[in-house]
């Protein structure tokens, strides 16, 4: 049986002083503490993650400088990381949007469709458009209707959806492999 922390196991029961980053949520507990041997003051910071449990930045510095620069690298750090994802998104939204506009082959409805499985090349999945909106085609196989999202692929410009969900091996239908 795994013991499962909570964040409370990790974090200085006495003097905590809770910095909270406001564009990341990062949370880190920083405190100060004499060692019990040497008498010596150490200055320890805990972070964590804004959905984390066990922390991401655990040390003891024997400065209060070296804890404070720490303690930013671990903020800078994150609100890098948005900045980072919020790019990659408004990137990964302007390449489908350009992509659209290309789009050669669509799904239509009456048409059937074929792909092959990636595991026996012999084998044919035949799908038959039912209904279709702009980003859902609605596919019979064997006489049961299933609805599944259309996307654009950006290899061949042309509407793809998965007929049979998402997991290793599956096939992939596209709008270019019409039945003859």
């Amino acid at each position: 049986m795994r013991i499962q922390h909570k964040r409370e196991f990790y974090t200085p029961r006495q003097n905590a002083i809770k910095l909270t980053h406001k564009v990341s949520g990062r949370v880190v507990y920083i405190s100060q503490e004499e060692h019990k041997l040497t008498g010596k003051t150490r200055y320890y910071a805990v972070g964590f993650l804004p959905k984390g449990q066990k922390p991401a930045l655990n040390f003891y510095y024997v400065k209060p400088e070296h804890r404070e620069k720490s303690v930013r690298d671990f903020f800078a750090e994150g609100a890098a990381k948005i900045e980072r994802n919020a790019a990659w998104k408004a990137e990964r939204k302007a390449e489908q949007e350009k992509l659209s506009g290309e789009v050669v082959a669509r799904f239509e409805v009456g048409k059937t469709y074929t792909c092959r499985s990636l595991c026996d090349y012999d084998c044919i999945f035949k799908f038959k458009v039912v209904k279709r909106t702009e980003k859902t085609v609605w596919l019979e196989e064997h006489g049961e209707v299933k609805a599944r999202r259309v996307r654009i692929s950006a290899y061949d410009k042309c509407e793809a959806c998965d007929p049979h969900g998402v997991y290793s091996m599956s096939p992939t239908l596209h709008a270019k492999n019409e039945a003859r």
